[in-house]
Formats: C-alpha cells, sequence, structure tokens
C-alpha cells in the first residue's frame, strides 16, 4: 500500500488489513466455507528457507470464489498478492492462470476481479491474462481511491 498511498490514505490501508484479518466473518478466516465449499480454492505461496527445509514463509496468496449469488456460473479471484521479491517471477501468472483452469473445470463461463485504480502494473497484469475493463469504477473500504473491474469471457 505504501508505494501507492501517501501517508494520508495509509491509515486507512492499514485500517482495512486489520479489518480483514480481524473479523470473524471475513474470508481469510473462513477460507472453507467461502471459497472450497462452492468449489473454488485458496491457495498460498510459500518461500522454502536455504537453511532449513522445515521454515517456510508465506510470499503470495490468492483464491477463486464461486459467486452463489449469480446465476451465470461467475468466479471472483480474491486477494491475489505477492511480496515483492517474488514478483515478475512467473508466481503471479501461474496463479491467475491456476484460477482460470479452475474456473473452466467447473463450468464457470466467466470469472470477475476488482483491483484498485492506482495500481497500472496490476492492471496490466490481469489485462495480460486476457481480462477486460467493465468500465465500472466503486469506491471502496473507506478510501478515496476507486476500484477497477475487470472480467474474463470463458
Amino acid at each position: 500500500w505504501t508505494k501507492y498511498h501517501s501517508a494520508q490514505y495509509l491509515k486507512n490501508a492499514e485500517g482495512y488489513i486489520r479489518s480483514v484479518c480481524s473479523v470473524d466473518d471475513s474470508d481469510l478466516n473462513n477460507i472453507e466455507e467461502v471459497y472450497t465449499k462452492s468449489g473454488g480454492k485458496f491457495w498460498v505461496l510459500e518461500e522454502v528457507s536455504e537453511s532449513d527445509e522445515t521454515n517456510t514463509k508465506v510470499v503470495g496468496m490468492c483464491g477463486l470464489q464461486v459467486l452463489d449469488n449469480s446465476d451465470s456460473n461467475v468466479g471472483e479471484i480474491r486477494r491475489m498478492c505477492l511480496l515483492p521479491h517474488v514478483r515478475r517471477m512467473g508466481w503471479g501468472s501461474r496463479m491467475g492462470n491456476t484460477c482460470k483452469d479452475l474456473a473452466r473445470e467447473l463450468g464457470l463461463t466467466k470469472i470477475i476481479v476488482s483491483t484498485p485504480e492506482h495500481g497500472e502494473d496490476v492492471l496490466a497484469f490481469y489485462r495480460k491474462l486476457g481480462f477486460q475493463d467493465t468500465g465500472k469504477r466503486q469506491t471502496m473500504h473507506g478510501t478515496p481511491v476507486q476500484e477497477v473491474f475487470l472480467e474474463l469471457l470463458l
């Protein structure tokens, strides 16, 4: 967040991150219920320590949620992120393609994703995966930053 937010927005970003992890019904506290029960999945990317193979650190994550309020078999990519030192190594593309493969297996017709408008590199990443900007914008999470909504027809 600090790469894109000035100090005036950082407090909101920290609050958002805290709220996701501290709320009992958050998707991250209910992965089974939110992701896997509907046929979706949630993945974490771990980095293994060179000196101790039992010592791992989560360096990325991504989930595909099958939306149950949808009449057109839609999935949503959620929580896709990678720590900076593992970006531009192909892991994001692998996670995105894994989500696309699972969506096809499940017979979904569309995948949606939203991401803050200030992340041009992130928007370029999703475009590379085949997502198209829907033109929809919405302010979310109590910040003045708008979300860009993208979709991929399968």
